[in-house]
């Protein structure tokens, strides 16, 4: 999940002083990832990799050729209602493919950090459950494996500050209920957060989320912008603080 907003910012973070081996599947992202950072760190030691965590055969590959000493594992489908329409694709890259990188990484890796979601907790979703089943198959391998457990990255692919800039354009913004709240953490401090788990003894840590953050707040920030009321999502449960 090299090129996702959580997987680039670990890039960036650990680049001068790591050799790292970046694995994707997006052959467009990566290839920018790949020209950006050699443009901004020419001395680097960084090599991109295409391939999917569901094909066992090119991960024993890449482990074989490049054997890792630390797996950051950020790959995943995310998107909530997506998933709730194609819980076979969820449930084949977000839960077949962790157990098929764990099996093959903890041959060679001295940690292996698995990013979960506040929305495995008590989960509603398709998107929860699959990164629930990931937690409990990793804690039960009792290896050295850390899972980091936090809420929405701002700005990420998807987020709600994403969509509401893209819908603020077009003078009409949707918000699913008046009282939705959610929990944001930067993605600079996430991957400060998880870059520091890696140190710590195997187990799940959950990152302190400080307040959650009323969706209708955010919405009314915008100015000359119309709000409308769509009802909750496929996948939201009749808890409003996500």
């Amino acid at each position: 999940g090299a090129t996702g907003s959580i997987g680039k910012e670990i890039v960036k973070q650990l680049i001068e002083h790591n050799e790292l081996i970046c694995f994707d599947r997006n052959e467009e992202k990566a290839f920018y990832l790949e020209k950006e950072m050699k443009e901004k760190y020419p001395n680097s030691k960084l090599t991109v990799c295409l391939g999917s965590i569901t094909d066992i055969d090119r991960l024993i590959e890449i482990f074989i050729t490049f054997k890792p000493d630390v797996v950051y594992h950020t790959a995943a489908n995310k998107h909530v209602p997506l998933g709730e329409k194609n819980v076979h694709e969820f449930v084949l890259n977000n839960i077949k493919g962790t157990i098929n990188l764990a099996n093959i990484a903890l041959n060679y890796v001295s940690k292996f950090v698995f990013i979960s979601t506040d929305k495995a907790v008590e989960p509603s979703s398709i998107m929860g459950y699959t990164k629930r089943m990931c937690e409990k198959y990793l804690l039960a391998l009792n290896k050295n494996i850390v899972i980091c457990r936090f809420g929405n990255i701002i700005g990420s692919s998807g987020s709600v500050y994403e969509i509401f800039d893209k819908q603020a354009k077009e003078g009409k913004i949707t918000v699913t209920h008046p009282e939705m709240e959610r929990y944001f953490i930067s993605v600079e401090k996430a991957v400060n957060n998880l870059i520091l788990c890696s140190e710590f003894k195997p187990g799940l840590y959950i990152f302190n989320m400080g307040e959650p953050i009323n969706i209708m707040n955010i919405a009314n920030s915008y100015s000359n912008v119309t709000i409308e009321i769509t009802g909750l999502r496929e996948g939201r449960s009749e808890e409003r603080r996500v």
